[in-house]
């Protein structure tokens, strides 16, 4: 087992990739709300992982459910990343990290303040004098726009072409980043993968 309470106390942890799990005696007093969440590949054809009334169900449907990652509650995580202020309270609750493989450092500073600073004067002066209103919504969008670009999954975006000739379609399919091909009314539609550099922030 490794204790990591005095770690996760310093300002040097940010995040901890680890296993964590939850002890046998503690199981009762989280049974309304398991502590631990991630995202898993759920089987609806395995009574072991969807359990006996759920699997039932899917029976009584012909089966209509699909392989599909899904969030759920959980007593353990393998492999999982948590952010030290949560890895902290797991710790403080008696959860038990039983293994650790990396961690990201902690970088106490603010690089986005003047850019923060800039947005809020902007929508400050918006409200106060009305000739400005039209910049006040445009730096509420650039500010917001900020947030959601910098969470954003690059790794999920598509090249989309359309198609209807033989040759080219197999040398589209034969390319080290071809995804996916669906025929639409005598066309087809192929899906690539973007090359493309992920350059995005752990945390704002």
């Amino acid at each position: 087992m490794v204790s990591l309470v005095t770690l996760s106390l310093t300002s040097y942890l940010a995040f901890l990739e680890c296993d964590i799990e939850t002890p046998e005696h503690l199981k009762d007093y989280f049974s309304e709300m398991t502590p631990i969440f991630k995202n898993i590949e759920i089987d609806p054809s395995s009574v072991d992982i969807i359990g006996e009334h759920m699997y039932t169900y899917n029976q009584s449907k012909e089966s209509k459910a699909t392989k599909s990652k899904k969030l759920i509650g959980s007593y353990f995580g393998t492999r999982i990343l948590i952010y030290a202020p949560l890895l902290k309270w797991y710790l403080e609750h008696g959860l038990i990290v039983t293994r650790t493989y990396s961690f990201v450092k902690a970088a106490s500073h603010r690089p986005f303040k003047d850019f923060m600073e800039q947005v809020s004067d902007a929508r400050r002066e918006g409200d106060t004098d009305k000739d400005k209103a039209m910049i006040a919504e445009m730096m509420k969008l650039i500010g917001n726009a900020a947030f959601g670009r910098s969470g954003m999954d690059k790794s999920k975006h598509k090249d989309v072409k359309y198609e209807n000739k033989s040759a080219k379609i197999r040398w589209i399919v034969e390319k080290p980043n071809f995804y996916d091909v669906e025929e639409l009314n005598g066309s087809f539609e192929v899906s690539l993968k973007r090359a493309i550099e992920l350059l995005n922030i752990i945390e704002i």
